[in-house]
């Protein structure tokens, strides 16, 4: 299967895992790449959290327990799990706590998830027991850095920033820093533009209310109403008449403010 048909089904099986998804991101794989990664067993948690970190910092991903790899071949067998002997999901929670900001360890952003296929068409799955670690992708919080050292080789150390290269996980260098701020920064100038956006639209919105409302009792219309003696004062408008003229104007005048934030004006 294609890649990008691979990074399909794993954005959407981040957006709503389930057994469906994850049955078809195990069957049409092609081995890890940067943003899915296999493990035959459960990792301690330093190595965990230092994967969770790398992954974060290179717009999310999931850990899939319980596939063998052969890297050489880009090949998988499904071993899977033992149920009684996997650490309870909440103790994972807790050890993590001690390596990962909070900006990480919470469900918006990391999900433990456990996948039982007692029937499974197919079959390499049938009876089969996965835990996945799912990563989001939240860009206006990059970088993602460590807040302990772990190990007893010292894996994993203290206010770095890991990233994945390739299948491996390694500490970024400068570049890649300088990559995830500048990507930070072009996220939080979308994220205002959106909001800006947003209430521009909403502005339109109650405009075209008030044209298309023929309630004299609505609650829009009688706030409407009652700006008429402001604008009699401040602008001249004499009547209601002209106020509903003055509205109309308002709402070309807003299209051509929304165009101009969407970069499509005079197209």
């Amino acid at each position: 299967m294609l890649k990008s048909n691979l990074y399909m089904i794993l954005n959407n099986f981040l957006e709503e895992p389930n057994h469906v998804l994850l049955r078809e991101l195990i069957k049409e794989n092609a081995g890890e790449f940067n943003n899915l990664d296999f493990k035959e067993s459960s990792l301690d948690s330093v190595k965990l959290a230092k994967h969770i970190l790398a992954l974060s910092n290179h717009g999310g991903g999931c850990i899939i327990f319980g596939i063998k790899e052969d890297r050489e071949s880009n090949k998988i067998e499904i071993v899977g799990l033992k149920k009684d002997e996997l650490e309870d999901k909440a103790d994972v929670y807790k050890a993590l706590k001690k390596y990962l900001p909070e900006n990480v360890l919470n469900e918006e952003h990391l999900l433990i998830l456990d996948f039982d296929y007692d029937e499974s068409e197919y079959a390499k799955l049938k009876d089969k027991y996965l835990r996945v670690v799912t990563v989001q992708d939240n860009p206006l919080k990059l970088p993602y850095m460590s807040k302990a050292n772990g190990g007893q080789k010292q894996e994993l150390l203290n206010n770095r920033i890991y990233i994945r290269s390739g299948t491996e996980t390694i500490e970024a260098n400068q570049e890649q820093i300088n990559k995830m701020i500048k990507r930070r920064i072009k996220a939080a100038y979308n994220s205002r533009n959106e909001m800006d956006i947003n209430y521009h639209l909403k502005q339109l919105k109650d405009m075209y209310a008030y044209k298309t409302s023929s309630r004299n009792d609505s609650p829009l219309l009688a706030s409407f109403n009652s700006q008429i003696k402001y604008f009699e004062k401040q602008f001249g408008i004499s009547s209601k008449v002209e106020f509903e003229d003055y509205i109309t104007e308002l709402i070309i005048k807003k299209k051509k403010r929304i165009e101009l934030e969407l970069d499509v004006l005079d197209i």
